[in-house]
């Protein structure tokens, strides 16, 4: 922003000197309005999203995911330019998220192979995260990844900018709005090519999914072969009726995949179980049959091996095949194993972390510990609180893929699984 004086003239008399017509102006140089512009918007940063999810995930394990680069009918999205649109679908812990993850690595590779004619955008939805988890979220992390690629078409927002009030002139608070405006962008852009992915769309708590798909898959139609469109998400009704609509939209379900994610899944295994081995030092023969215990109670969830890799860093090697056996397959009993435990002790704590993660269920942002008191009724003590959020912590800090109780940096985040079950279970109760 620079700053201007105009002296159009001056009078003066005896002793003193009267300048007169005077203009002071304020200019704004292209890069300030495109500042304000997207400053205004909001966009969550999807790039910020997946380094933390890499973070508090599990180190990326390639021969994890690279099953699907040999997949027919994701070979076809790839390939055929009349495959606009790939659904991928499976159910909780099945890896989509990291498989995401993994092909925005791989297309981002082959992109710079292409001498960045090719480009991907993406974002990852969470069901916990208020600003992640909305249809206006969505398309305001797209267009901040598009015109960081190409900030050119930062004119379709700087053509909706009011400088003088430092306001859209358009409602941009519509995400049938921003649709608009990232629309026009698609045109504008000169890839020949463009990536565009959403993971976990089942986790957008938003009622105007239905109509967002139909746009998607329009776009599909409109230019399969520049636009290729990549969701994940649960299996969803009413997302297949409209992503199945026609021959230019393909799915894969990790379900009817079995046999590859079977064989990912012990792979997945055999990388967990060599980092457990560098700690606890197994030897080869106890390794080679925890993985084998691991893989039959796993049901094909990377999410179980995770949850439960993680419990085995505490166990001495000679008892863990023992806790192994003791452990419950699948998610459900899981699940239920640790509501037991944040349920199980001296009463009036249980009934602290219990108050604790509904008032946490029900916020839209992580809480600082000084916000629980007067939000949650908790004593004020700190001393208490403190108490009551480690014990939650303790039994839950597992947490991965929305699952657990995370304490870092003096706030308290709880997601969303086990919370609905803990509601769920102990409404009665307390």
């Amino acid at each position: 922003m620079a700053h201007r004086i105009e002296i159009t003239g001056n009078k003066a008399e005896a002793g003193a000197t009267l300048i007169s017509n005077v203009n002071l102006s304020t200019s704004h140089t292209n890069d300030d309005i495109d500042r304000a512009c997207l400053r205004a918007l909001r966009c969550p940063d999807s790039l910020a999203v997946k380094h933390r999810l890499k973070e508090n995930k599990d180190k990326l394990v390639h021969k994890s995911f690279d099953w699907i680069l040999k997949d027919p009918q994701y070979l076809r999205w790839q390939d055929e330019s009349d495959v606009g649109l790939l659904w991928i679908k499976g159910g909780a812990g099945k890896g989509k998220t990291m498989m995401s993850i993994g092909l925005i690595e791989v297309l981002e590779e082959q992109s710079r192979q292409m001498a960045d004619s090719y480009a991907v955008i993406y974002f990852f939805c969470q069901d916990a995260d208020y600003e992640l988890n909305t249809i206006d979220a969505i398309i305001k992390g797209l267009i901040l990844q598009l015109v960081r690629k190409q900030p050119k078409l930062k004119q379709s927002l700087r053509d909706r900018w009011d400088v003088a009030s430092q306001r859209y002139t358009e409602n941009v608070s519509s995400w049938r709005g921003l649709w608009v405006i990232f629309m026009e962008m698609l045109h504008r852009c000169t890839y020949a090519r463009l990536y565009v992915m959403v993971d976990a769309l089942d986790e957008c708590q938003d009622s105007g999914m239905a109509e967002l798909l139909r746009l998607v898959v329009r776009t599909a139609l409109d230019w399969p072969s520049r636009l290729k469109w990549l969701v994940t998400s649960r299996p969803l009704d009413s997302a297949e009726r409209v992503l199945l609509a026609g021959p230019d939209q393909v799915r894969v379900s990790l379900e009817l995949n079995s046999d590859h994610l079977s064989q990912a899944v012990r792979t997945y295994i055999s990388h967990k179980v060599a980092e457990l081995d560098r700690l606890c030092e197994y030897g080869p023969d106890l390794r080679h049959r925890i993985e084998d215990e691991l893989h039959i109670k796993a049901e094909d969830t990377f999410l179980w091996v995770s949850l439960m890799c993680k419990q085995l860093e505490s166990v001495g090697r000679e008892d863990t095949l023992t806790v192994i056996r003791d452990l419950p397959p699948g998610l459900p009993p899981f699940y239920d194993r640790i509501l037991r435990q944040v349920c199980y002790g001296e009463s009036t704590l249980v009934q602290g972390c219990v108050r604790l993660l509904k008032v946490m269920m029900m916020t839209y942002r992580p809480l600082d510990v000084r916000e629980l008191s007067s939000v949650s009724g908790l004593l004020v003590d700190r001393r208490y609180i403190d108490k009551v959020i480690g014990r939650a912590a303790a039994e839950s800090t597992l947490c991965i893929n929305r699952l657990g109780t995370t304490y870092v940096g003096r706030q308290v985040e709880v997601c969303s699984m086990i919370m609905i079950m803990i509601i769920l279970s102990t409404a009665t109760l307390w």
